[in-house]
């Protein structure tokens, strides 16, 4: 195990902060005895290493995961805002998933590779670590993108040799098909509510959609415009365009992700900072553009964003290394109307919820919509 070694140090009041050489600050009370100075609090706990894929539980439980290159699995507690556990992998990582009944989590690493780990409960005993039950070395290039289908089923993972290799979990995720097509490097990929289609987009601002799971491309997108999608992390989709200053190049935004009652989206920015939208954000661009919020977060980039399921929280990862989570506000006044979107069932398939959301947000409100 790496040792952690103190980079920077200062007095505050009294008390003792250390920055570590693994992204962390720890507070030291100097006037609280051996015990206090054998215990310390974690004031700021992060990876040391960019971090490029988060994802958050399924059924909605008060966690999340992130992936870094610094070679760790990291989950955390959306209400307390702090590391609960940390496993090495031993690999860069750049993406990860949480299968649907949270058994299983996949993380893609650089050169091609991704592994399959179980998913124990985090106990403080030696059987609750998690374990590599698969290791996978079939690409080239590094995975960006990691999605389970709806029924979980098959695994899908993007990667910058511009294909996407879909595993079937009922054959020891065996390849059963490749998605070939794109002109750049694959970054963000969705499974369809029912599992039977992907849309992938690319470097190249291609929008591609295949089926489940022989990776056929279908080229006529406009007959599939109105499928309903599991998730919504391509930065290219028809709900999206008005998240797109004028004039942007296809590297402006590099996440999304909108909210399981869609009537926000939220985009990642090359420049480090969040925008927030009514979704579908289509209309007038530039009125669109002067009314989003706006939220100045790092410097770097924003490689990952995700919603919570009960879309409370918004967690965003970048390529500093910083976690952050968001607290999201919803409205608790005004009119409301009642919609039906897909939900996986834990018995498997997929069947429709009916929500109640705001009606001056989201498609209902919206005359473009075709939702």
């Amino acid at each position: 195990r790496a040792k952690i070694v103190a980079s920077s140090l200062d007095v505050f009041d009294g008390d003792l902060l250390v920055g570590t050489s693994v992204g962390s600050v720890l507070l030291f009370a100097l006037d609280g005895g051996a015990d206090a100075l054998a215990h310390p609090e974690w004031m700021v706990q992060g990876h040391c290493a960019p971090s490029t894929g988060c994802d958050v539980s399924p059924s909605g439980q008060p966690y999340f995961v992130t992936v870094s290159a610094d070679c760790t699995l990291r989950r955390w507690s959306v209400t307390h805002h702090a590391l609960i556990q940390s496993v090495s992998v031993g690999l860069p990582c750049t993406a990860v998933a949480i299968s649907p009944d949270e058994t299983l989590v996949a993380i893609g690493h650089t050169a091609g590779r991704f592994t399959v780990w179980d998913w124990p409960d985090p106990q403080p005993t030696r059987d609750s670590t998690p374990r590599c039950v698969l290791k996978n070395t079939q690409r080239v290039e590094d995975i960006c993108h990691m999605k389970w289908s709806p029924d979980g089923r098959y695994l899908a993972a993007a990667c910058r040799d511009q294909v996407v290799d879909m595993y079937d979990t009922r054959q020891d995720f065996r390849r059963v098909g490749t998605c070939t097509g794109h002109s750049g490097a694959v970054l963000h990929l969705d499974f369809s509510g029912d599992g039977q289609f992907i849309r992938s987009d690319c470097t190249a601002a291609e929008l591609l959609h295949w089926e489940v799971p022989s990776g056929r491309q279908l080229p006529r997108t406009v007959q599939h415009r109105d499928i309903s999608w599991a998730t919504n992390n391509a930065v290219f989709g028809w709900g999206l365009q008005g998240a797109w200053p004028p004039g942007a190049t296809c590297s402006e935004i590099n996440s999304a992700d909108v909210s399981h009652d869609t009537t926000l989206c939220a985009v990642g920015c090359a420049d480090g900072g969040v925008m927030l939208f009514p979704y579908p954000a289509v209309g007038d661009v530039a009125e669109l553009q002067r009314r989003c919020k706006k939220y100045g977060i790092i410097s770097a980039n924003l490689h990952a964003l995700r919603f919570t399921v009960d879309d409370a929280h918004l967690i965003a990862v970048g390529a500093d290394g910083a976690v952050i989570t968001f607290s999201v506000d919803r409205p608790t006044t005004g009119k409301f109307k009642e919609a039906l979107v897909p939900v996986w069932r834990p018995d498997g398939g997929v069947t429709n919820a009916r929500i109640t959301r705001a009606e001056r947000l989201g498609t209902f409100g919206n005359p473009h919509s075709r939702a």
